[in-house]
């Protein structure tokens, strides 16, 4: 009996030796890390978001009224495509290689814009534009999920089909 009680007494003195100190050190660095990468992420995102609407915003200063209506419509669309409220109706390459987009607002407001290869609106509602709008990354992967969703082939606004470009 004496020698479990010595046992014991042995292993409560020693056992905050044994114990690992930094443990909870290191937990706390993973969960720090993880903290850090989601607002990284999230801080992107508003940044992306951001040189958007400020790009839109000085296309809509520099252009006549009915471009200006119209750039002011593709901010508010793509906005709500960015909230989760609004959708890439479909997308398709046309025979130039641009990508021509359907996007639908929160009500249902259908706009057609064409996007070039490098991710900017070069065409709203059949108007060209002036001005380069690049588009967030958001919307560029809804479009690429819409075009992927077309089985690989696709057509313009003749009907033909023409081979996705990649």
């Amino acid at each position: 009996m004496r020698f479990l009680l010595l046992a014991f007494s042995v292993a409560l003195v020693l056992s905050p030796t044994f114990a690992k100190p930094g443990l909870w050190d290191i937990v706390t660095g993973i969960n720090d890390m993880v903290k850090n990468t989601a607002n990284a992420l999230k801080n992107r995102l508003t940044t992306s978001v951001t040189l958007f609407t400020n790009t839109i915003t000085e296309a809509i200063k520099n252009a006549n009224s009915s471009v200006s209506e119209l750039l002011q419509q593709v901010n508010e669309t793509l906005t709500d495509i960015i909230n989760g409220v609004g959708q890439v109706q479909s997308a398709f390459v046309n025979s130039a290689g641009n990508v021509v987009v359907q996007i639908v607002d929160a009500a249902g407001n259908v706009l057609e814009v064409v996007v070039d290869e490098a991710g900017n609106i070069v065409e709203v509602a059949g108007t060209a534009l002036e001005t380069i709008i690049p588009l967030p990354g958001v919307v560029i992967q809804k479009i690429i999920d819409a075009l992927q969703g077309n089985a690989g082939t696709t057509s313009d606004s003749a009907s033909s089909t023409v081979p996705q470009q990649s």
